[in-house]
């Protein structure tokens, strides 16, 4: 058997399945993909379910769509001799011989019940790919195939160049294939980009390739070309051509576009002397060639910098690039140049509302931002600084750092200074005593308010303001300034109001008061003095000794009658008999036995003050003596 034989044989079926579905009834078809080479036979199976008994299906078709057109495979002309099918319990198989590029479209596969003449199966079963030519490809790497193989003196055939290309950002590229249309008419043939859409459109006239891309072509090759290349872009590129009977699919691969831009990379090295910062310049395209180093726009020479790595020094703006190639250089590397903060929106901040603050700083590689407050290091990281319902808590002063690998920056202050309408509102009175006539006073009023608040004092039922400031005066008061008197507090957010009540006493009434006051510790103090000599004049241990009595200058007064107003007022008194004549107050005491104790010669005897009747000689001797004073002349009994 030939090489040719064997590949007209050869058909590579790549496995899937199509569900066609209707009313809980559906066929399947296996595979729903066959690329298969031009000459060979395929043979493409459906199923259908087994709720569809066989013996109710009335008719089995199978049809071919072309160019928007419903072939019937039984009717059509290029399909006789070439198209069987055979059909079992529940599935039917298609099979085409001798296949040809014309029979490149999509199958399908359809049924007819004889119960509710339902017909399923109508969308796409299977897509058939023929070619005359064969490439391979590595698993994995299916975007990268071998150039095509024909095995046909004429192929339909697409072959690119070059099937990955890397490149610079900023350069141009030339993309360029060969295809052959089997010397039939093109009538249609451009590049496009298979991410852009599921459908392939010309990048000619895509906007995103404006001014940018160029078609040169020539004799069955076409080369798509592309200035001023950026990272965007990296695609794959396919060519794509139609004839009257052909198109090449758009889902062949074409050319893998790598667009890359050169970059320094920095790391941080440690050293004896301290960290430093290395530079590496690369390119996952890199050419053949050696580095170029740049400072500010001017190659650093003097030294041969062959390598990949260049050491920073504080203050330089280095580039890099590859000789040959010094018009596509790398980005700049630098510290930060500056920090800045600057508040939005810049209108007043007010107490409730939000602002956000936002460190800038030029800087690469971008550099990390840090927040403080006083000095304080805040949480939050990154460029913004967003506080919300703004408290006054939150006034103060605010700077930012920006530090990457090549150097650190620090702001200025930004102070942010919360305004807020008038709270917390005090008033108070001084002195704090009960104000009198004649005396004066200080009302004082104060609050927590930002801007700072003015102040004016009003007295209840009076529309002119009194006075203005923090402390009111008032000299001389009278009883007219008695009322109720209230400061307002006002700033441009806002004001508010506190009352206190002040009250004058007349002078009259405080000499009144006074001497109310003046007579009542005077009645306190005398009772006082009463009470206590009343104390030191009653007896300690009264007693009754039944037929005591007492003999006042011989005359009896013991069963004297009293007045009957006073007939239960009795005071009792101890008698204390001492040894000593000289003794003035007991000079009248008749001494008894020396043999009798102190104790024994006590005797009691009641005194009724109020209803004893004196002589007139002893109302002559009271006179003469201390008023307070009580005097009794007791007959001693002896005891048995």
């Amino acid at each position: 058997m030939s090489l040719k034989q064997a590949v007209t044989q050869f058909v590579v079926f790549l496995l899937a399945s199509s569900v066609m579905q209707a009313d809980g009834r559906h066929t399947q078809c296996t595979p729903s993909y066959i690329c298969a080479v031009k000459g060979s036979t395929v043979e493409m199976t459906c199923s259908f379910s087994p709720s569809i008994l066989y013996s109710e299906v009335e008719n089995i078709f199978w049809y071919a769509t072309h160019g928007g057109q419903t072939l019937d495979l039984t009717a059509e002309q290029r399909y006789w001799g070439h198209v069987s099918y055979s059909c079992g319990k529940n599935s039917c198989t298609l099979r085409i011989m001798d296949l040809k590029v014309s029979s490149w479209t999509d199958y399908h596969f359809s049924l007819r019940t004889k119960s509710n003449y339902q017909t399923y199966g109508k969308e796409p079963a299977v897509t058939l790919s023929v070619t005359d030519s064969v490439s391979c490809a590595l698993k994995g790497y299916e975007d990268f195939p071998s150039p095509s193989v024909c095995f046909s003196d004429r192929c339909y055939i697409v072959s690119y160049t070059k099937r990955r290309i890397c490149v610079l950002k900023g350069s141009s590229v030339d993309i360029s294939c060969y295809y052959d249309s089997y010397y039939s008419n093109v009538q249609s043939k451009f590049w496009f980009r298979p991410d852009r859409g599921s459908h392939p459109e010309d990048l000619s006239e895509d906007t995103q390739y404006s001014g940018r891309v160029e078609v040169l072509p020539t004799d069955r090759h076409s080369t798509l070309r592309i200035r001023d290349l950026t990272e965007t872009d990296s695609a794959q590129y396919r060519f794509i051509f139609r004839t009257r009977y052909f198109e090449w699919p758009s889902s062949f691969p074409g050319t893998t576009l790598t667009v890359t831009a050169v970059q320094i990379l920095v790391t941080a090295v440690i050293h004896r002397f301290g960290p430093v910062a290395e530079l590496k310049c690369h390119s996952s395209c890199r050419p053949s060639a050696a580095v170029v180093w740049f400072n500010n726009e001017e190659e650093i020479r003097g030294t041969a910098f062959s390598e990949d790595t260049y050491r920073f020094q504080p203050g330089q703006n280095i580039s890099c690039a590859f000789r040959g190639h010094e018009v596509y250089r790398s980005p700049s590397v630098y510290a930060p140049l500056a920090a800045n903060v600057f508040i939005s929106p810049p209108a007043e901040t007010v107490e409730g509302r939000s602002i956000t603050l936002t460190c800038s700083s030029d800087a690469n590689p971008a550099a990390n931002i840090t927040w403080y407050k006083e000095d304080q290091i805040l949480v939050l990281k990154g460029p913004h600084l967003v506080l919300n319902n703004l408290r006054s808590s939150d006034s103060g002063q605010y700077h930012c750092t920006a530090e990457n690998e090549l150097g650190r920056r620090t702001s200025g202050n930004i102070s942010i200074n919360v305004e807020y309408p008038p709270k917390n509102i005090s008033v108070s009175v001084s002195p704090s005593a009960e104000m009198v006539e004649g005396s004066s006073v200080n009302l004082s009023c104060s609050s927590d308010a930002n801007p700072a608040a003015n102040i004016t004092w009003y007295k209840e039922g009076e529309d002119s303001p009194k006075a203005s400031g923090q402390i009111f005066t008032i000299t001389d008061l009278r009883p007219e300034h008695s009322g109720n008197y209230s400061c307002e507090v006002q700033n441009k957010r806002g004001r508010r109001r506190s009352t206190l009540n002040l009250t004058v006493s007349s002078s009259s009434q405080k000499s009144l008061a006074a001497g109310l006051i003046t007579v009542a510790v005077l009645m306190i103090i005398f009772f006082s003095a009463f009470v206590l000599i009343r104390r030191k004049t009653q007896p300690s241990e009264p007693a009754e000794r039944p037929g005591s009595k007492a003999e006042l200058d011989g005359e009896d007064y013991e069963n004297a009658p009293a007045p009957e107003e006073h007939q239960d007022e009795l005071f009792y008194t101890t008698v204390r008999f001492s040894k000593d004549r000289d003794d003035p107050l007991y000079y009248n005491i008749r001494l008894g036995p020396p043999n009798r104790t102190d104790e024994e010669d006590v005797e009691y005897t009641p005194v009724n003050a109020e209803s004893v009747r004196l002589s007139p000689r002893l109302r002559r001797e009271e006179a003469d003596d201390d008023a307070s004073a009580l005097y009794s002349r007791v007959s001693r009994r002896c005891r048995e």
